[in-house]
């Protein structure tokens, strides 16, 4: 509440005070000799009211941050960072062959399918694939025409289709047709394009000249072998936010994890390759992970021909088994980093019959997993709280009554800072660090709750009047445990703050 209302309250209480003292006397002639004698008005005001939890002192999960809290059925906290999810769809592994013409230079004409010459394609069945003809002829009649694909099959017919050239027509362009849903099978690799053409009497001619053009060659489904090939998965990187309120000390973690998941729908052999996976630090230095996953790389499961549509997952991940992570976040890591690409039939087993489906795709996800058990060394922490001072006048004195509680079964040295709106430190609200003592813990080392500790401080008008500049107030606490220690949901440090003022009226 302002100080200024409380002295007008005041002044207008005396004020009804002195009216009635007037009316109670019969001598008015000593009205003007009523005086107002100055009083002091001490006013109680809340100021801070707040519990700091886990997830305020480690991290800000809000928003877009990476990083989620995974509390398990114990309530114990593992913090999961998380890179961008990498994907591979089928077109950029089986790539549509661009606008392809096919010269029909007889009434049976054998192409050369283009696919890449590693590549076996067994059977193909047609997606968005659309195709025209161009037909030329001099004989002045119609002509019926009827095109054939032998190699082009569905429900155990061959593709064919039929056209006119009307009567009087040299020329003619036929409509788009779609040969979406036909299949090529050929085992050659070649696709034989036939045309009979007729008169209306039936006798059988030669056009004179044919064309099929094709837009895009474009398959559903492939079935075959597909070659030796590497596709990128792209470099990136997780930033690891848990040193955002680390100030100093150190954090030796138990079992630091990063885990790779990776789902593949794709019918074929695929194998990891890890170009390079670093650690940056706080300080800017990079080091290498080491493990024999990178030296030695992993096979991610696949569908088979039996399993078409489905869905095979693979995960690993590096750990303090077969890593050294551990080393590596001792020196407090701030990103990690990775460059993975993935190898397309590594052993080139031609005997092994692939396919690629249109829902095919291939998934990569990176997750950094810091289970919060670890030993802690004078580690210090730090979070603001908004603070406004400015609205209280003319204060004589202050005493601050401060209330904390600390929940970590592990000693922790408190102190809080005035800050003005420029984030400088104006004073400090307890004249040393307070030491708020471990909770104590059950059988399974879990704290049972801290008890609750008061302090006073005093502050005079001229050290008041300083801190009125304040706008938040910068709580810090260094945390020392002398051995590893789980960090629960539900631990604490409770922080409640009020102040007594006095100001003269």
């Amino acid at each position: 509440m302002n100080l200024k209302f409380m002295k007008r309250i005041n002044a207008l209480t005396i004020f009804c005070l002195a009216l009635m003292q007037f009316y109670a006397c019969s001598d008015y002639s000593k009205i003007g000799d009523v005086e107002l004698e100055e009083r002091d008005v001490e006013l109680a005001v809340p100021l801070i009211n707040t519990k700091l939890t886990v997830n305020d002192l480690i991290n800000n999960t809000d928003g877009d941050s990476n990083v989620a809290l995974n509390i398990d059925e114990d309530g114990r906290i593992t913090l999961v960072y998380s890179g961008d999810v990498l994907q591979k769809q089928k077109e950029e592994i089986f790539q549509a062959i661009p606008l392809a013409i096919f010269p029909i230079t007889d009434t049976a004409t054998v192409h050369d399918v283009p696919f890449s010459n590693d590549q076996r394609v067994d059977k193909a069945l047609f997606g968005n694939t659309n195709y025209g003809l161009s037909m030329s002829t001099n004989v002045g009649e119609e002509v019926t025409v009827t095109f054939s694909i032998p190699e082009c099959k569905k429900d155990g017919q061959s593709y064919s289709k039929e056209f006119v050239i009307p009567e009087g027509t040299s020329d003619f362009i036929s409509d788009k047709i779609s040969l979406k849903g036909w299949t090529l099978e050929s085992a050659d690799q070649e696709i034989t394009l036939k045309y009979d053409a007729r008169l209306p009497d039936g006798t059988r001619i030669e056009l004179n000249q044919m064309v099929m053009a094709i837009d895009a060659i474009i398959f559903d489904y492939v079935e075959g072998y597909f070659g030796y090939d590497i596709f990128d998965i792209n470099g990136d990187f997780i930033t690891i936010g848990l040193l955002d309120t680390w100030v100093s000390g150190g954090l030796s973690f138990e079992s630091p994890k990063v885990e790779i998941y990776v789902e593949n729908a794709f019918g074929f052999p695929v194998r990891s390759k890890f170009n390079t996976m670093t650690v940056t630090t706080v300080t800017g230095e990079t080091f290498d992970v080491q493990s024999n996953i990178i030296d030695e790389n992993i096979d991610f499961d696949y569908p088979d021909l039996t399993e078409v549509g489905e869905v095979k997952s693979t995960s690993f991940q590096f750990d303090n088994t077969n890593s050294n992570l551990v080393e590596l976040f001792e020196e407090k890591v701030t990103r990690v980093s990775y460059d993975i690409d993935a190898e397309i039939n590594p052993d080139m087993d031609t005997s092994i019959i692939e396919f690629l489906d249109s829902s095919g795709y291939f998934l990569i996800s990176v997750d950094v997993e810091l289970p919060l058990n670890g030993t802690v060394n004078d580690l210090k922490l730090q979070d603001t709280l908004d603070l406004d001072l400015s609205e209280f006048d003319e204060v004589t004195s202050s005493e601050f009554k401060s209330i904390l509680a600390n929940d970590f079964p592990a000693e922790i040295a408190l102190q809080a800072y005035f800050l003005d709106d420029q984030n400088t430190t104006i004073d400090s609200l307890f004249d040393n660090r307070l030491i708020l003592p471990s909770a104590s813990t059950d059988a399974n080392g879990k704290s049972l709750g801290g008890e609750e500790q008061t302090e006073f401080t005093t502050f005079d008008e001229s050290r008041f009047n300083e801190i009125k500049k304040t706008k938040r107030v910068l709580m810090q606490v260094k945390i020392n445990t002398p051995s590893p220690t789980w960090i629960y949901s539900d631990y604490g440090i409770l922080f409640k703050v009020g102040a007594k003022m006095k100001t003269s009226i």
